[in-house]
Formats: C-alpha cells, structure tokens, sequence
C-alpha cells in the first residue's frame, strides 16, 4: 500500500488504489465477498466504485471517486441541509473537509401521546370582545352598565329579581338538571384595584364587576362606599343613604342559593372586597361561589388542564380567543375610568359565564347526566367572613388563639379575619370562630451558628430530659374536630393529642420527645400517622374510595425502618391487637407548603404486602360522615383530591 498523505486517510487511498485492496481490507477484517454477507447497499455501492474507477481522471477528484458517496464519508458541515449534498462540491474552496467519521443524523426522540406538549400561541389569537360573550336582547340595549349612583342600583336589583325568580322557577321544574339550572343562573364577578407593591396589598378595591349572559355591571365602589379599610371598627351605623342601598340589594343576589357566583381565584377577591369594607356585610358571606379554576381541573382533558391556571390561557384554549390584560394593571382609583378600563373590566366578569358554558357543553354533561356540581360537592362553597376583633387585652402572660372550623386566619389590612368555607349543599353551619387565652411561651434567645457550636462543645449545664411521647396517654375525649387545619410541624398535632394542659405544665426547657423523621408516632392509647403528598418515601399511601378508607404504606423489614413503624406492624399483625384498644389517628397534608389536617380516627382492616417487600396498612375512617355531607371540610375534600390525583393507581390495586 502506497504511503497516505497527511490530509488523507487509509481508506480513501485503499478505495483509490484499486478494488482489490478493499478486497484486502474486508480480508483483514475476515470479511469475504460473496453472497452471504454482502448486502444489496454494499454490492449497489461497490458497483458504482468500479465504474467510478474505469472512467479515470473524469470520474476522481483529487484521487477520490466523485460518481458516488459511500457511507463512510460524509462532510463535516450539515450536508443534509445543503441543495447540493455531491461529494465533489462539497470538497470545494471554503467548503467543508471530509471526514470518515460519519454521524448518522439522529431520529427524534419518540414521545408518548399523553407527554406531548401542547403549544399555545395566544398572541395569534383574534383579542375578545364584551358582545362576543353576551346575549342582548336587542342591538340598542346597553350591555355594559356603570353603577354609581342609586339609579344604576335600581337597574342592577332588577336583573338581579330577574336572575332569582328565574333560577327559582327552573330548579322547581323537573326539566331542568342542576347543571343547566347553574348555566342559566349563574353571575361573573371580578375585582380591580389599584397596582402597587406586593400586587397591591395595601390598596382597597376600587371596582366590582358582576355580569349574567345578558348584561355586565360595573359597581364603582371607590364613588359609593367609604375607605374604611384602615379602620379598625366595623360598625354598621356609619352606612349612608347610598351604602344602605347597595348592601341590601348585593345581599340578596349573594345571599341566594340558586344564584351562584363564579369567578376565577375568587376567594382571593372575595377576601379583599370584605377587608376593603369592613362595614358593608354583604361581602361577608356568600351562598354559592364557584372557582372557574377547580372546575377547569376536573372537565378539561389532562393535557389542556395546564393551562387552568390562568384565566387568559383558559379562555385562549376554549375560546380560541385573546384576553386583553393591558389595562389590568392602569390606575384603578383615576376617574373617570377610560374606555379601555372599562371594556377590559366588564369583559373580565362577562366571560366567565360563557366560559363555563363552554366548557360544560353536551359532552360534558350527558357524561355528568347533569349532576356535575351533585357529585363534586366542593366546587359549590358557602363562604364566611368574620372579623376578630379581640375586645379583651391579654395580660404580658398570656396569648389569645382562635379556633375557626372550617377555616382559617388571614390579615389584610392590618386586621384579622377568618374564612371559612363548607359545601353549598350542607344543611349545617359551621360555627363562628372562638377564642381561647392560652398563656404566652418563654421565648428562646436565638444564637448565631458560632454560638451553637459552643454551646455543643461546652454545654450549657444539665438539660432536662425529654418526656417520651411513647409514655404518655392522649386525650381521646378532646381531639379537635375532624376538619380542622393544625399546623406545618408535627409538634402542633401531638400538642393537640397530649393536651395543652400538660404541654403547658411541663418544667421549662422540657419537650416531648418523638422520632420527628417518622410517619408514626406512639402513644400508650393510640398511634399517630402522619402522611405527607408531597413526598415520595410512601409510594402508595393515600385515600381510598373519595375519603372513606386509607391506605398507609409501612416499612417494617428495612433495616432503616423506625421503631414506630414495626411498633404498629407488630401490634396489629398479633393477638395484641385483638385484647388491647388501640386507636389510630390520621394527620395529612398536601405538600410542605400545606398545613396537616385532623381526618379523624381509623379502623384497622388488614395489613397487605405490596411488591417492594413493604406492607399497606388498610383503614377506615371513622369520622368520615362529619367531613362529608351536611359538614364537609373544603380543606378534607381538596386533601382527598391532591392524594388521589399524586398516586392514581392506588384506586385499582388489589
């Protein structure tokens, strides 16, 4: 074989010299030519080689065949994007060098069909109108109405009149289901207020906009209601002429229970309205609020479910239209409105009817039989404002904490107030929040990280040893109610069990010792559980059939199980649990970001094996009818969702 060049390699000279030394090569590489592992690519390839050769000089450029491209040269530039891919121009001047490593190009990646991404261009979308999405009796009635004065008032009581005696007369007919009679009935409601830091917190609402299918209101609440958001009294009394009016006719459209109200996030503009008029008490309690955001949750196909978490992607999707949001963050406190805010403000609240509409169409509700909102009874909440007003100062040694059924704390404005929420179709109330003066813990001074390091080489003198949770008895005569939101540590649901009397009465620098890292906590009486969504330790843990059992997976046999673990392994897989009374109770949350929730006492049904060599402790919940029906928890019922939806598969295995 003749000596390469520095720029060639040994195959190109093997090919160019004579098509016995590729005979030569295929030899070294113990490959004979014959029919029996020559394949038509090769023997088609080898072909064009000869006859590239025969020609001569006319058919080699530089002493490499040009007529045909064998597999193993291939530019080093993209030649699959190049119009002419010949191996000749491709050795050009300023063109790209051969190479024998040839890159085969690369198939795409095959994605399954329930993991492709669904692309949505929202600029490309025609933008959406206020008379695209109401239905006008006629071309001179004005759709959009401004209310801010006692005559607007009169027109907005009359569609409001209008809206209940209608819901009224369809819910008593047997034609009509619960859903279409929501479809038909049902108001948009949308807030704005003026932009600020923190998305405007500190900023008291400006507008409120309610809309049926026919027309869209806009309440200018900055003309007919008081800034009384800083103060800290809620008196009634102070309500003018105009005030007086309008809390009795918002009253009646909120207060009625065939006429929903739908919104997008609503709770968070329901809050606000409530902290920005602390004197008005129809935006203190509402009968039927629907979140758009949950119902898109549920109906949508899971692929279009991502994008329920905005309203202008929810209407893009749907409607295959774009939601203008430009003036979403104008002044909303500059009067007059312009013409933009108003259109932009009206359209918020009047496209959420349609939307719903749209969403619930035929499909939707012959797969329903009509009874969407009846069998998903948390998508339709009763919702309760109350402000705390803490008439009684506490002394320096004492600390006042509220119990709120159903519900939680939130600060706006400086002040506090509690929501809660529980099912429109209960028939119980839940009761008004109670205060409890409970006496102020010492206050650990904090240390810098040099400090600690001290502290643990040279102690700080004789700590009291803990007092071991496994020793103690709890309270099983006065748990909280099932429903009740705890706490994000551990510490607040076994404070809760033990008591607080003695947690109070401990000596100072005494706490209750338990292993924190476990899901399983030890009692004398009772086993604590605590089960966290958000986690991926219990693979299989999570509800069963809408709430009413559970099923927590146990690691009794690993060699890093807690001692908790095989405490309750062993309990019930022996006659122990047959003589002794041991009760079970269940502490769960979403996720890290969520509190824990009390859902009750469990009866013990079985413990199971699995196939990852753990056990599935099976169980009932006990409480189960306090948390649904006439008083189910909101907070139970998105809880029983967030564990059913994490591990879909629980529900199918045996």
């Amino acid at each position: 074989m003749s000596t390469m060049p520095s720029n060639m390699l040994h195959f190109c000279l093997a090919l160019n010299t004579c098509s016995s030394h590729l005979c030569l090569l295929l030899s070294i590489r113990r490959f004979d030519i014959d029919s029996n592992n020559m394949g038509d690519d090769i023997s088609e390839q080898l072909k064009e080689y000869r006859e590239s050769i025969a020609n001569g000089a006319s058919g080699c450029h530089q002493g490499i065949p040009t007529s045909f491209s064998p597999r193993s040269l291939r530019p080093t530039v993209r030649w699959w994007k190049r119009e002419d891919r010949s191996l000749e121009n491709a050795n050009k001047e300023g063109s790209a060098q051969l190479t024998f490593t040839q890159s085969r190009v690369s198939s795409p990646k095959k994605v399954k069909a329930n993991e492709q991404k669904v692309l949505l261009d929202i600029d490309s979308l025609d933008p959406l109108t206020v008379e695209q999405v109401l239905c006008s009796q006629s071309a001179t009635d004005e759709i959009k109405i401004m209310v801010d004065g006692l005559a607007s008032i009169r027109v907005l009581e009359t569609e409001i009149d209008r809206t209940i005696h209608h819901a009224k007369t369809l819910a008593e007919s047997a034609d009509y289901t619960v859903d279409e009679v929501v479809l038909e009935c049902v108001w948009g409601l949308d807030a704005e207020w003026k932009p600020g830091k923190n998305c405007g917190s500190d900023n008291p609402v400006s507008t409120l906009q309610l809309s049926t299918q026919r027309y869209s209101f806009l309440i200018d609440l900055q003309c007919l209601c008081q800034s009384l958001h800083l103060e800290d009294s809620c008196d009634e009394s102070v309500q003018s002429e105009t005030e007086l009016e309008l809390n009795r006719v918002l009253s009646k459209l909120f207060q009625d229970s065939n006429t929903p109200i739908i919104g997008f996030g609503v709770l968070a503009d329901l809050g606000k309205m409530a902290a920005s008029f602390p004197h008005m008490p129809c935006f203190c309690l509402y009968n039927g609020v629907i979140d758009l955001q949950k119902v898109s949750s549920i109906v949508l196909p899971k692929p279009d479910a991502q994008f329920a978490s905005s309203l202008q992607k929810t209407v893009a999707l749907v409607l295959q239209r774009r939601l203008l949001k430009e003036q979403q963050c104008s002044d909303w406190t500059t009067r007059p409105l312009s013409s933009e805010q108003i259109e932009y403000a009206t359209l918020d609240a009047a496209v959420l009817p349609y939307l719903l509409k749209q969403i619930m169409g035929e499909s939707v509700l012959e797969r329903y039989n009509g009874q969407l909102f009846n069998e998903h009874p948390h998508l339709t909440s009763n919702i309760r404002f109350t402000f705390l007003q803490d008439t009684s100062e506490p002394t320096g040694s004492e600390r006042v904490l509220w119990e709120i059924p159903m519900g939680k704390v939130t600060s706006l404005f400086s002040k506090q107030l509690s929501r809660q929420c529980w099912p429109a179709s209960s028939q119980s109330i839940p009761d008004f929040p109670t205060k409890r003066v409970l006496p102020v813990e010492p206050l650990i001074p904090t240390m810098t990280k040099k400090e600690r390091a001290h502290v643990r080489k040279v102690g700080t003198g004789k700590r009291p040893k803990p007092v071991q949770l496994r020793d103690l008895t709890g309270k099983l005569d006065d748990l909280p109610q099932v429903g009740t939101v705890m706490g994000y540590t551990k510490d607040t649901c076994v404070h809760r069990v033990v008591g607080y009397e003695f947690i109070n009465a401990l000596p100072e620098r005494t706490h209750i010792g338990f292993n924190r890292r476990s899901g399983v906590s030890e009692m004398t009486n009772c086993y604590v559980l605590f089960c966290n969504f958000g986690g991926v330790y219990r693979s299989t843990s999570g509800f069963l059939k809408e709430g009413r059992e559970f099923r927590f997976n146990l690691k009794p046999n690993d060699k890093a199980a807690k001692s908790s673990e095989k405490s309750l392994y062993d309990f019930y897989s022996s006659w122990r649990q047959e003589v002794f009374d041991k009760k079970i109770l269940l502490f769960a949350r979403g996720s890290t970001k969520h509190k824990y929730l009390y859902c009750g006492k469990c009866e013990y049904k079985g413990i199971f094996p699995t196939e990852d060599e753990s056990m599935d402790l099976h169980l009932n919940l006990i409480n189960y009818s306090e948390v649904v029906g006439e008083n189910e928890s909101e907070e139970f019922s998105e809880l029983v969702q967030i564990g059913a939806a994490q591990y879909p598969f629980i529900e199918s295995k045996p």
